[in-house]
């Protein structure tokens, strides 16, 4: 019994026979511990394949309260919530998730990314208009649930925005509808980035650090390249890193970067992977 289980779940998941997957999950509490421990050929869990094919929260609900999800197995170095954003999992899953473990948030896959990368990621690169909703509301639920995410840096150097700001610099024609679509990606970051780069610039001066000291340091009459230039006078300071980042973010969208180098990172940043679940499953 216990290997037919194991064989038929995956399948059922991929199926979306949600059905079946939630009644071998409640039929034996044993078998459903001991089968959510397993992993496919991709390296993917039950919950991660659920998670990628959009499964009905009652269906996470029931496997998160058959393992314990802060030593749950991670898959490519990335979460279940990597996966959830990364593919458009509902929201009330991923609320769930966060609900059980909060500092899924800021947990790093092997790109540095954080779930708000891969959140404005499926927004950039989804193609249905109908998703362009739950793509706004998804980035807003991850960003509240850790504002600072904003500036996280990846690998290569990029914050969530950044990877918006790649894209666009593929799109040829201002006038498209993708192009507006990132336009409005943008605006909605940006606002984040503004946002708590206000709350943190009232903590500095609360604590006697004034945001335009640093502001004096890298901005001339070319921000951008004040940026360039100044960086690495700025690498001692608390605030270097992150700082340059935030205004970055809510000041301009030249980031410095060699064109060619723009060019090369795009495709590793929007390049599919086997984390994009639908695709390997539909292909």
């Amino acid at each position: 019994m216990d290997v037919e289980y194991q064989i038929q779940i995956p399948p059922l998941i991929k199926s979306r026979n949600w059905k079946k997957v939630h009644r071998t999950l409640v039929t034996n509490s044993s078998v459903a511990k001991r089968l959510l421990r397993e992993v496919d050929t991709m390296g993917l869990s039950c919950l991660e394949l659920a998670l990628g094919h959009q499964a009905p929260v009652e269906i996470i609900r029931v496997m998160l309260e058959n393992i314990e999800l802060s030593r749950f197995h991670h898959s490519h170095d990335a979460h279940c919530l990597h996966i959830a954003c990364l593919n458009g999992a509902p929201l009330d899953s991923i609320d769930l998730l966060l609900s059980k473990v909060d500092t899924l948030i800021t947990y790093p896959d092997a790109d540095l990314r954080v779930p708000l990368h891969h959140a404005v990621e499926f927004a950039c690169i989804n193609t249905d208009e109908a998703n362009d909703r739950y793509s706004h509301e998804l980035m807003h639920i991850i960003y509240r649930a850790k504002p600072k995410m904003i500036f996280a840096a990846d690998r290569f150097g990029d914050s969530p925005i950044d990877l918006v700001h790649i894209m666009q610099l593929k799109s040829k024609d201002q006038n498209t509808s993708e192009y507006k679509k990132l336009e409005k990606i943008q605006n909605v970051l940006r606002s984040f980035a503004t946002a708590e780069y206000r709350k943190r610039k009232l903590q500095w001066e609360n604590e006697s650090f004034h945001a335009v000291d640093i502001l004096n340091e890298v901005i001339d009459d070319d921000f951008s390249r004040a940026i360039g230039r100044n960086y690495n006078s700025l690498e001692s300071s608390n605030y270097s890193e992150e700082t340059n980042r935030m205004y970055v973010s809510i000041g301009t969208n030249d980031k410095i970067v060699q064109g060619s180098d723009k060019e090369c990172r795009s495709e590793i940043l929007f390049k599919k992977t086997d984390r994009t679940i639908n695709q390997d499953v539909n292909a």
